[in-house]
């Protein structure tokens, strides 16, 4: 019996796209460096914070690199702040009533997670929030999975994962977990289409995730 259902952020429920391509934009023209493709970040989006930030700028010189997260972080702090997926409430509620519970595992530093989920008033519909706070560890690294799953006390079999790409299905099945992907975010469609027959299912929106949920559930 399934009794949490664990989230990605990015690209998930949360539709960061057009604030992630425009920190990037700014960050890159404030160093002084070529614009991306939008194809580009959002080929980057998913890995980590500073992958995103590396791969940006292209370069691995530390120093370089620190001052490019730093320059990042101020616009993404200062700028709006993304809106969530449509049903994406109403899906929250959805599990709660249930009985079940909801947790957020995201490669999104903490600090930048916890204030987005204030600001979207949702710091209370998500029982965990599993984010790297130093960048040692990262979805979908198993232990930073087998940490989640401890904190609340479940089985890998009695979660779900919902996700948008590829790094979280690899999260969930490096440790058994079930999974459901969802089209709309970061990844490439064909990409994901060629896991479909490892997941649960693979949805358009989350009003899919939704009612993939609801028969998942029963």
């Amino acid at each position: 019996m399934y009794k949490v259902i664990i989230f990605d952020f990015d690209g998930t429920i949360l539709d960061s796209r057009a604030e992630v391509i425009r920190c990037t934009q700014e960050m890159l023209a404030e160093m002084g460096l070529p614009p991306r493709t939008e194809a580009e970040i959002k080929s980057y989006v998913g890995h980590s914070f500073r992958y995103l930030v590396e791969m940006s700028v292209g370069t691995v010189d530390s120093a370089t690199i620190e001052k490019a997260v730093a320059v990042f972080r101020r616009f993404y702090m200062e700028g709006r702040p993304s809106a969530l997926y449509s049903g994406t409430r109403e899906l929250l509620n959805f599990i709660a009533e249930s009985g079940r519970r909801s947790a957020l595992y995201t490669n999104k530093p903490k600090g930048l997670t916890l204030k987005l989920l204030k600001d979207l008033d949702l710091t209370t519909n998500f029982c965990d929030v599993q984010a790297p706070e130093d960048g040692t560890k990262l979805k979908p690294d198993v232990t930073f999975t087998h940490e989640l799953l401890e904190r609340l006390a479940i089985t890998p079999q009695e979660a779900i994962m919902v996700g948008d790409s590829e790094v979280d299905f690899e999260a969930a099945k490096n440790v058994g977990m079930s999974c459901i992907l969802v089209r709309h975010g970061f990844a490439k469609k064909e990409n994901l289409e060629l896991l479909s027959s490892q997941c649960l299912a693979i949805c358009d929106d989350i009003e899919g995730v939704t009612s993939a949920l609801q028969q998942a559930l029963q």
